[in-house]
């Protein structure tokens, strides 16, 4: 359908049909008005408006941030069975964003939309399962969720599943597959999967290589992935590698970028346990 406007928004049904992407384009043209009407849009049951709005008051964006009541929200779009609201509300329980923090809540929604192929909710429940220290068969549960998620195309399992191969995690370490889907990742524009790529190419002395990938990671990062590279680029001892890693620090302070967006105080730090931090959770 042709962009959303205010003059031409006349009923709930128009909006019902509007993607998620349309009500982000009228909340930009015109945000206290398109607050008003997706808020309406959600309250008729519109399911995409509910996530809409549910995102919105999690982030303060347009509103005054409400966890409490986006979590809501969530709920309301996930019982009609909306796959990207259920793992919103796995967020919601894991992070305890407007409710108290609870994993096996968490797990049960993402576990419900992983099985309706959904990659992120995959994602999500392979690192949650991951936490802590978890036994082999949460591991293998765990690699199993990223290896499908991976295969649909989605670049962070294509990193853990590269890791794991590269590491050994109840397998045997493959150091060719491990670069594989590395490589996979990288090509698909992921900033850690061209940085694990540029990493394993100039152990192997593949030099020239592992520069051009390391410099397309930094310039896609944010400021926190922007650090980690820093920090392991300063710990080669090729001079262009070190290079590129205090290149991308100053390019970012120019910039004034900054990872903490969005969410603001709602976010809490990488998941961490048996597998370590391993770059940004969605």
């Amino acid at each position: 359908m042709p962009g959303l406007s205010t003059s031409r928004v006349a009923n709930i049904a128009e909006l019902g049909a509007a993607s998620g992407s349309e009500l982000r384009a009228l909340l930009e043209k015109s945000p206290k008005i398109g607050a008003r009407l997706i808020e309406s849009a959600a309250e008729q049951g519109i399911t995409s408006a509910q996530i809409a709005w549910a995102r919105m008051l999690l982030e303060g964006q347009g509103v005054v941030r409400d966890q409490r009541a986006a979590c809501r929200w969530f709920e309301a779009a996930a019982a009609q069975g909306d796959v990207e609201a259920l793992n919103m509300l796995g967020r919601c329980h894991e992070r305890g964003w407007g409710i108290p923090a609870d994993n096996a809540a968490a797990a049960r929604h993402y576990r419900t939309a992983a099985r309706a192929n959904f990659p992120k909710a995959q994602y999500n429940l392979g690192q949650l399962l991951l936490c802590g220290e978890p036994c082999v068969n949460q591991r293998r549960e765990a690699l199993g969720w990223h290896l499908v998620a991976a295969k649909s195309g989605y670049t962070k399992s294509m990193n853990v599943i590269g890791r794991a191969c590269e590491e050994g995690w109840d397998m045997p370490r493959s150091a060719a597959n491990a670069m594989g889907w590395y490589r996979r990742a990288a090509e698909a524009g992921d900033a850690w999967g061209q940085a694990h790529l540029g990493r394993m190419l100039a152990d192997e002395g593949e030099t020239a290589e592992a520069v051009s990938w390391l410099r397309k990671a930094a310039a896609h990062g944010d400021a926190d992935f922007t650090s980690h590279l820093s920090s392991l680029l300063s710990e080669r001892p090729e001079p262009e590698l070190q290079a590129i890693g205090r290149a991308a620090i100053e390019m970012k302070k120019a910039a004034g970028r900054s990872s903490r967006k969005g969410l603001g105080a709602a976010a809490k730090p990488r998941r961490s346990g048996w597998f370590g931090a391993f770059g940004p959770t969605i």
